[in-house]
């Protein structure tokens, strides 16, 4: 957590004298100041209702303060409850698997007249008043979700997060006509169009290939509910993150989603790019390489057929936990080294040539075909990532990932699977992704080579990325 983002509500101190307990002030505040709180744990946020420091010496210098401040905030973090859990109000640490999430968990209590009484709420969001109307809580959820950095793909999230839960009448209500286009200004998702595109005219190919993408356990949503929506929340949905999203709570608290099911973008097929596109170097000269065979498959996970011609991996539903998964193993754990090989192979300013909010799709594309190639088990979360390529742009992203392959080659020395195939822990939002490794993973080539920095939040993948070293929680 950052420094800036933190703060002492109520602090209760007992001291022989008045004197003393003032002396311990200016020490306390520089040890909540330099304390690591929950720097490890990614995007999760974790609210602590109660932080017991215990007797403390006389004469405490800040720094011994905060190993103990520190201490104390891992002890509370071990015995961490899930917001959806029936005791999270008598628990002293409530957890949500990022800002988002807990944003769209207020929201659906509010839509649905549920009590948002919990202690934790006011501290998870810091937008929310008990004594406020829903909609106006809704606005201000809604005003500082479009002000974050990744508010490209936070705001459309939350908002389809509404629509799916069959809450969309009442929500756009509470925005109302002028906040709506307002906040899609705001979040950088471009003016509303005048003649919003109809989503029942999405090309048949083309909604059988999202469709065959979403994991079965989904359904794809119709287009009949969106019709009648206004045109700003329409525009919205189309701009959802189109990739898979993680899965869902345990079945016992279904009647609270956790996070949006995906809703797929308009529009054909992502064309080839032009000739007077800055493509690579031979790109249009090498043929795809046909797709590997797969792995064995097991009898519970079997390939589901796509429309391009291409197989993907059918992600099987979690087993019920009692507590809904937050970090996940993965065997490529270095697949999104490729990301900052990809930003010096100029992909960002390609994606610029092809037509708009075509990015991630693009991207995600570029992603399945790496994963295809690595073989990656069908059961990875990192396929959540990708999507199956349309037959037209499917040369052109194999160009560019040979393209890829080649630079690590002369710059690192370094092939495809070398650098993907890491094992790790990773977290996966609509907003973030966060990757998990071991300190003695640390690889001079990657870290000669910069691949191994946080590249932040990337808008042609539609996600914040970041990368951990130390003790994988």
């Amino acid at each position: 957590m950052p420094a800036a983002q933190r703060t002492v509500r109520h602090l209760h101190l007992k001291a022989p004298a008045a004197e003393q307990a003032r002396r311990l002030l200016p020490v306390l505040d520089d040890a909540l100041r330099c304390a690591s709180l929950g720097d490890g744990e990614g995007t999760r946020l974790l609210v602590v209702r109660r932080l017991a420091l215990g007797p403390i010496a006389a004469g405490i210098s800040a720094q011994a303060l905060s190993r103990l401040i520190e201490q104390r905030s891992a002890e509370a973090r071990q015995h961490w409850v899930d917001a959806a859990h029936a005791t999270a109000d008598s628990a002293g640490c409530v957890a949500f698997s990022g800002a988002l999430d807990a944003r769209v968990r207020l929201a659906l209590r509010l839509l649905r007249g549920q009590p948002c009484g919990a202690w934790y709420w006011p501290l998870a969001v810091p937008e929310y008043s008990a004594q406020a109307d829903t909609a106006a809580t809704l606005r201000a959820i809604a005003w500082t979700v479009s002000r974050w950095p990744e508010a490209r793909s936070a705001l459309p999230a939350w908002l389809a997060a509404a629509v799916q839960a069959g809450q969309a009448a009442p929500l756009a209500r509470a925005i109302g006509p002028v906040l709506g286009p307002a906040l899609l200004q705001q979040a950088g998702l471009g003016p509303v169009p005048a003649r919003p595109v109809d989503r029942a005219a999405v090309p048949a190919a083309h909604s059988a290939s999202v469709r065959a993408a979403a994991p079965a356990r989904r359904a794809a949503p119709t287009a009949a509910p969106h019709a009648a929506l206004p045109a700003w929340l329409q525009h919205a949905l189309q701009l959802a993150p189109p990739t898979w999203l993680p899965p869902g709570p345990p079945a016992a608290a279904q009647a609270e989603p956790l996070l949006p099911a995906p809703i797929a973008a308009p529009g054909g097929r992502v064309p080839a790019p032009s000739a007077a596109a800055p493509t690579p170097a031979r790109m249009h000269r090498r043929q795809p390489a046909p797709p590997r065979a797969p792995r064995q498959q097991s009898r519970l996970e079997p390939e589901t057929p796509t429309a391009s011609g291409l197989a993907r991996p059918a992600v099987p539903a979690p087993p019920a936990l009692a507590q809904p998964p937050w970090l996940e193993p993965t065997s490529c754990g270095g697949l999104l080294f490729l990301l900052p090989v990809l930003q010096r192979l100029q992909w960002p300013q390609w994606l610029q040539t092809q037509p708009a909010d075509t990015g991630p799709r693009c991207t995600a594309m570029l992603l399945y075909l790496a994963l295809r190639r690595l073989a990656a088990p069908p059961d990875d979360p990192l396929w959540r990532l990708a999507l199956p390529p349309d037959d037209d742009p499917h040369a052109a992203l194999a160009g560019w990932l040979a393209d890829a392959r080649r630079w690590l080659h002369r710059a690192g020395r370094l092939g495809l699977a070398t650098l993907a195939r890491r094992p790790a822990r990773v977290a996966l939002t609509p907003t973030h992704v966060d990757l998990f490794f071991r300190l003695d993973q640390g690889d001079l080539r990657l870290r000669r080579l910069g691949l191994d920095l946080d590249p932040g939040w990337l808008p042609w993948l539609g996600r914040v990325v970041a990368f951990h070293y130390g003790d994988v929680p």
